[in-house]
């Protein structure tokens, strides 16, 4: 065979472990990320029995880090782990590589549950396409002679709330595509486990809740950002809009808000992560969640 053959394969990744009556998810159907010659086999539940803890460090220039514990060596009884695994390789060269892990609502055997199904496959679907886009990009920029060396990502999760009302879910995504440096972001899904529906941070807010979430928020970047604060970049980046504060998480007791690179200061900064307690909130936040 001609090195020019493409040669594309998927793998699944398995840890050792004992679950008893792991089911593959149910995902939605997706656009396949590669043409007619891409195989990729669906996603399977990873099952395990020795819980070994992860952690994502993400570095800036001025050495701080930010820890986002991968948790899954403490996911709830009712959510289990699910992994997919896919490179493609052209000769002796790879393209790219994509490795994603999200979590999955257990469904027993047999029970017909909507709400969860409804959970699993929006999460399901917020993972995969990203990884699906990613996959074709890759591709393109390949047959277009665009790559410096083999694309990679890479996401994984925390489950941040799990309560009996809400679920809570951060990502973090990492991606190179042969720049100066490659890009991590963080995105979350908060759940209403009564309907299955994602809710915005001001679904618990009570009037004036979105004016002191920012208050709070632009007087700890200010002191976290020291000398690299923009006031101008800063003001924009927390002005009150869905898409400023779309990445947030719920804690037992507190609202934490994740500030992306680039969104208020330069990539140097880094991401940033603001927690407010919920007593710093008092008069504004829904008690109970």
């Amino acid at each position: 065979m001609k090195n020019s053959l493409v040669l594309i394969w998927a793998i699944l990744l398995f840890s050792a472990c004992e679950f008893k009556d792991i089911q593959i998810a149910q995902i939605p159907e997706l656009e396949q990320p590669i043409e007619a010659s891409v195989k990729i086999s669906e996603p399977v539940a990873e099952e395990t029995e020795e819980n070994v803890e992860a952690t994502e460090v993400i570095e800036n220039d001025d050495k701080d880090t930010i820890e986002v514990l991968l948790n899954k060596d403490d996911l709830p009884e009712n959510i289990k782990n699910v992994e997919y695994a896919a490179e493609m390789i052209a000769g002796n060269q790879k393209v790219f590589e994509t490795k994603v892990e999200y979590p999955q609502l257990k469904i027993p055997e047999g029970e017909i549950n909507p709400i969860n199904q409804k959970i699993n496959e929006t999460i399901a679907e917020h993972a995969l396409e990203a990884a699906n886009e990613f996959e074709l990009q890759a591709k393109n920029d390949f047959e277009l002679g665009y790559m410096m060396g083999h694309y990679s990502y890479d996401q994984n999760y925390s489950i941040s709330y799990a309560g009996d009302y809400y679920l809570s879910i951060l990502f973090y995504d990492y991606q190179y595509t042969g720049g100066a440096h490659p890009n991590g972001f963080y995105m979350s899904k908060t759940f209403d486990l009564i309907n299955g529906e994602t809710v915005n941070i001001d679904h618990f807010l009570l009037p004036g809740g979105m004016e002191e979430v920012q208050k709070i928020v632009r007087r700890e970047l200010r002191v976290k950002l020291g000398d690299a604060a923009d006031e101008s970049w800063l003001q924009d980046g927390t002005a009150i809009n869905q898409e400023n504060y779309s990445t947030f998480a719920l804690e037992e007791d507190a609202l934490i808000v994740y500030i992306n690179s680039y969104q208020v200061a330069p990539y140097a900064a880094g991401p940033t992560i603001v927690r407010i307690p919920v007593e710093d909130l008092e008069g504004y936040i829904l008690k109970d969640f």
